[in-house]
């Protein structure tokens, strides 16, 4: 084999394209972060300014299907994005349910929840179930079940038309869990 010394290509040498790559993956990896944590604040930015400035509903009571959702410490501040962004597609919940345990509440409930309650939000309090906190008061409120409920996190922006597509997924098969 002829040495790598003598071959115009680098990919032999063991130590310095090793390093440019390396170096070139975490340069790559921190763009990226950045430019996730920029549009994360762009999201977070755009779901405050809809919170502040629309008056149109979060929900449709002709709709069929219900969301819910739990918050807890300082993320009951920035739980207006989820719920935000998770009606604001063109099929919006006949109900969206924010379950909060006594532990959950602030001296005073944020303004973009008091905001979100004049267009639609149910706000119910609850004993803290931890996870289980979306589903079980849910159970308990309800006498029939004849409509999916859809959980979502509290720190997640979604896509406007998830809840849509999990809703027509389900009547296309109503025997399974989504």
């Amino acid at each position: 084999f002829p040495s790598h010394d003598r071959l115009p290509c680098t990919i032999y040498d063991t130590e310095t394209p090793f390093k440019n790559t390396i170096a070139d993956a975490q340069e790559a990896q921190v763009i990226l972060v950045s430019s996730l944590k920029m549009k994360n604040h762009i999201l977070l930015a755009w779901h405050y300014a809809k919170n502040v400035f629309s008056k149109s509903s979060i929900i449709d009571r002709r709709s069929g299907y219900d969301i819910s959702l739990t918050s807890h410490s300082d993320r009951v501040f920035r739980v207006f994005a989820a719920i935000e962004s998770a009606c604001s597609g063109p099929n919006k919940p006949k109900r969206a349910i924010l379950f909060l345990s006594k532990e959950d509440i602030p001296r005073k409930l944020p303004s973009s929840l008091e905001r979100l309650q004049l267009r639609g939000l149910e706000i119910i309090f609850c004993e803290n179930l931890r996870p289980h906190k979306k589903q079980q008061p849910y159970l308990k409120i309800n006498e029939k079940f004849d409509r999916p409920l859809i959980t979502i996190d509290d720190d997640v922006f979604y896509d406007s038309n998830l809840t849509s597509r999990l809703f027509e997924a389900w009547r296309k098969n109503t025997d399974r869990i989504f």
